[in-house]
């Protein structure tokens, strides 16, 4: 998807793919690290590769009842463990933020089964905390920058 938009070169993946291999960090990393793409362009690049809209969470907060209905569907180690976000529950619509788009066949087809009654969307959200969501929000950060979700829930 970076060369189809014009982002990077053949060369310029190349290299990139290398520096992935030697040093582990990701392709995101590397090319913002490096100044070769914007963080934005990446988004957009991911985005387009997975027919998924990436969202800001930069003004976004949950209502106390919120939090208490998504804790139930969502619990905090499910949250972590497959770095996924609740959003919101309207009616049977339950929307759901991923910060890693590679997993979200596996997540969806988990939450589709156990929760069979909900239309399940997506959206991809950036892994870097925003200023006052922790605390508004019932969100955490983690080491690396990603938030989490922290409401208890049974699950």
């Amino acid at each position: 998807m970076l060369l189809s938009l014009g982002y990077l070169n053949k060369e310029q993946l190349q290299w990139v793919y290398q520096e992935q291999a030697q040093s582990g960090e990701s392709l995101e990393r590397i090319l913002t690290r490096k100044r070769m793409i914007s963080v934005q362009q990446f988004q957009n690049a991911i985005s387009r590769q997975y027919n998924t809209p990436f969202e800001s969470l930069a003004n976004f907060t949950y209502s106390e009842e919120a939090k208490r209905a998504l804790g139930r569907i969502i619990s905090q180690k499910y949250a972590e463990k497959n770095m996924v976000l609740p959003i919101s529950l309207e009616r049977n619509r339950f929307k759901l933020a991923l910060f890693d788009p590679q997993n979200m066949v596996q997540v969806m087809y988990e939450l589709k089964s156990m929760y069979p009654q909900f239309i399940i969307s997506c959206i991809l959200i950036a892994q870097e905390s925003h200023p006052g969501l922790p605390e508004v929000a019932g969100i955490a950060n983690r080491s690396g920058g990603c938030l989490l979700y922290t409401s208890p829930s049974p699950r």
